[in-house]
Formats: C-alpha cells, structure tokens, sequence
C-alpha cells in the first residue's frame, strides 16, 4: 500500500518524467536566416573610416545599405579621436554602448567644452544641425542608424 506522502513523490515524479520526455530538444543549427538572421561579434566586418575629417574611427554593418539607407551599424571610435565639425543630411539615431562618448555642437571644436554622454544613453542627432564628436580617454563603441547614404557628412572648415 501507497502512503499519501509515497503517493505525492510518486505523482511529483511520474510529472518530472513527462517534463523531461517531453521537452523539446534545442535545434542545434541556425534558424533560417530569411526569419531570424543574426551575427555574432567575432563575425563581424570592421571598417577603417581612412577620412582625415574622421581619426580613429571604426565601423561594421550590421544591417542594410550605406549607399541607400536605411542601416544600422556598430560605430568604434579609438581614445584620443574627435572629429571635425559637421553635419548629416538626414537625421541619426546612436546609443552609446561602451565608453564616454564626448559631444558638442557648433562649427568651432573645442574638446574642453564638450558633453559626456555616459553608455546607456541615446541619441538623436538632427538633420543639418552642425556638430562634432569622439572619444577622449577611452574607447567609445556607438549603435547608430540612419536612413539615406552613409557617410553624408558635411565637413566644416
């Protein structure tokens, strides 16, 4: 005979036993790409920014076209780099993942007077508005996304 405690534990694991049976086993390859496409970090595609308006910086696509927009891509911008003023033809959009990220607008730079914007921020930066940005001490990693070909800075001298 059963003692009700002998018959819960035999319940609770006869229970245990259909959960584990009937467990779905994670799929060990790729989703279809067509419904859920990723990359992972060490995939992705690091670009050089070789413009002198543009020190230190660092990109790869994540998604999109940078000839035609819209894109969304992961900005590096090496300690030390500021670039020149500028502005964009079309609104921006960037989150500050890793890093200070120095900020200031206007078409004179000037480092000492510009805004820290810690990781974990966002920010829109404004079609036509002039402005500049970089790193100061540290390495700066940026998402940003834009619609409209990239790079379409304007420099200003």
């Amino acid at each position: 005979m059963f003692t009700p405690f002998s018959r819960r534990a035999l319940f609770f694991a006869a229970q245990l036993l259909m959960l584990i049976l009937t467990a779905p086993v994670q799929a060990q390859t790729r989703p279809d790409p067509s419904v859920l496409n990723s990359v992972n970090w060490d995939q992705l595609q690091w670009f050089q920014d070789t413009r002198p308006t543009n020190p230190g910086s660092w990109y790869a696509v994540l998604s999109g076209n940078l000839s035609t927009g819209p894109w969304v891509i992961v900005n590096k911008v090496l300690a030390g780099n500021i670039d020149w003023p500028h502005f964009h033809a079309n609104d921006r959009y960037i989150y500050v993942i890793k890093g200070t990220w120095w900020r200031g607008a206007g078409a004179n730079q000037n480092p000492n007077n510009s805004v820290a914007t810690p990781p974990g921020s966002y920010v829109k930066q404004s079609a036509n508005e002039v402005h500049w940005d970089g790193a100061k001490n540290e390495d700066v990693l940026l998402l940003s996304s834009g619609d409209g070909p990239a790079p379409d800075e304007t420099f200003i001298k």
